[in-house]
């Protein structure tokens, strides 16, 4: 069980490094291309065959395709939320439904992301897996120690 918890932690923190590296970065170069980069940085650090490359690849177009999803969502509820600030009084209930439709997108998206990922991390060789967990710690530290407010 301790075994299946830490995996999940694992693949979860990979969703939201993979995720941070697509949806942040160079902003002079499409996520599609950001995305092709990060593919190419870990098939050569983790030396990676083709079955794991292509299941990387799955997992790579399944966060895009998530990415565009969610990013036209992003406009309208921009949209809506600025015409709420121009109202007297904020209308929490529209708000709150907002939070709930973009809270339920996400619980409706994890799933087939997670798929992915998992394929990919359990294609992955024990040594592998164990570089990469080292990567994501190293990463996931230096961000921590990174940030203005501890």
């Amino acid at each position: 069980m301790k075994t299946a918890a830490s995996v999940v932690g694992l693949l979860v923190s990979g969703l939201f490094l993979m995720g941070t590296a697509v949806g942040c970065g160079h902003r002079h170069v499409s996520p599609e291309q950001r995305a092709d980069h990060i593919v190419e940085k870990i098939k050569d650090k983790l030396d990676l065959n083709e079955e794991q490359t292509s299941k990387l690849v799955i997992a790579k177009n399944e966060i895009l395709k998530v990415r565009q999803e969610m990013k036209a969502q992003r406009t309208q509820t921009r949209t809506d939320f600025f015409e709420m600030l121009e109202q007297p009084k904020l209308d929490q209930d529209r708000i709150l439904s907002l939070v709930k439709e973009k809270t339920r997108t996400v619980n409706e998206k994890a799933p087939e992301v997670v798929v992915a990922l998992a394929g990919f991390f359990d294609s992955l060789t024990p040594e592998q897996q164990k570089t990469l967990r080292e990567k994501i710690k190293d990463k996931m530290e230096h961000r921590r120690h990174s940030r203005k407010y501890n």
